[in-house]
Order: structure tokens, then sequence, then C-alpha cells
């Protein structure tokens, strides 16, 4: 959680050095406070992500074209029986 802690330190290092208390408690809980918000939003790693994006996108296609086939196969019945 680099990043976090990077944003926990700018806020830190805005508070007035008299806030001395006030800064290593906020450090300590905003901290904690931004993990434990991060963990409600059930992310998922970007690979893993890209992952699904690129079964979808075959899945996607596959579809496309059974529902291409299914067309064919209906205007080639509906041909001979006249239709």
């Amino acid at each position: 959680m680099g990043r976090l802690d990077a944003l926990s330190n700018r806020i830190n290092a805005l508070m007035p050095s008299q806030l001395a208390t006030l800064r290593a408690s906020l450090h300590k809980n905003a901290g904690a406070l931004f993990q434990s918000q991060l963990a409600k939003l059930d992310l998922v790693p970007r690979t893993e992500f890209e992952a699904s994006r690129r079964m979808l996108e075959h899945t996607r296609a596959k579809l496309d074209a059974l529902e291409a086939q299914i067309a064919k196969h209906e205007a080639s019945e509906s041909k001979q029986r006249g239709e």
C-alpha cells in the first residue's frame, strides 16, 4: 500500500507541527481506515481483470458466430419451405 502511505504522509506534512499527537494518531488511523474501506470495495488485481475481459471477448465472439450460423440455417430452411 505504498500509495496510501504516501497520501497519509502528505496529509501529515500539511498539518502544523504543534499538532504532533494528533498528527501521529491521524497517521496511524488514516492508514487503517483507508485499508478497511478498500477491503470493502472487493477489488481484483489488474491481471485477473484482464484475463476475465479476454475470456469475455472470446465468449462474445463465439456467441456472435453461433448466432450467425443459426440465422443462416433458419434462412436456408425458410427458403426450402418456400416462405
